[in-house]
């Protein structure tokens, strides 16, 4: 048994779009102290840095075999073997986007942070079933709400 979770396109062209709107904002608000093209050359080097750090420092492949959990991140490749490390789960949903991070912990109770983000709720939720870590333990941190707007905050744990 082998299955591969990708990164998604709608993950990568929605964090492109959010970076663009980051980018504006920048732009528009930098414009009130500084000349237009200063402006444009901050906008632009936050938009590129965006684009670096959250989309293509994030570019992922996940592997799971029958022994072990192999995350290809970028040229990097880290293979956790399931007799050697267990996993936990978190996901944040906050204005209708959910963070996905999985956690590996070896014997020394070390963890390794993997962002799956990219890969999607729905991958990540299969990642879960593949892992065995589904329906655990599911803890509601915070709800609040305004007039206008309603906020979620949730984490769900997995052990």
């Amino acid at each position: 048994m082998e299955k591969v979770y990708k990164s998604r396109i709608h993950r990568i062209i929605f964090n492109f779009l959010c970076g663009a709107v980051l980018s504006f904002f920048i732009f528009f608000i930098a414009q009130i102290w500084l000349s237009q093209l200063i402006s444009v050359i901050i906008a632009s080097l936050i938009f590129l840095l965006y684009i670096w750090l959250v989309i293509w420092g994030n570019f992922i492949t996940i592997i799971v075999t029958d022994k072990e959990l192999i995350v290809k991140n970028g040229k990097k490749e880290d293979v956790y073997e399931f007799s050697k490390y267990h996993f936990r789960a978190r996901t944040i949903s906050s204005s209708g986007d959910t963070e996905c991070t999985l956690y590996a912990i070896d014997e020394n109770e070390n963890r390794t942070h993997i962002d799956c983000e990219l890969i999607g709720i729905g991958q990540f939720k299969h990642l879960l079933a593949d892992l065995k870590l589904t329906g655990e333990q599911v803890n509601k941190i915070k709800t609040t709400k305004n007039k206008n707007d309603t906020f979620l905050l949730g984490v769900i744990l997995f052990s």
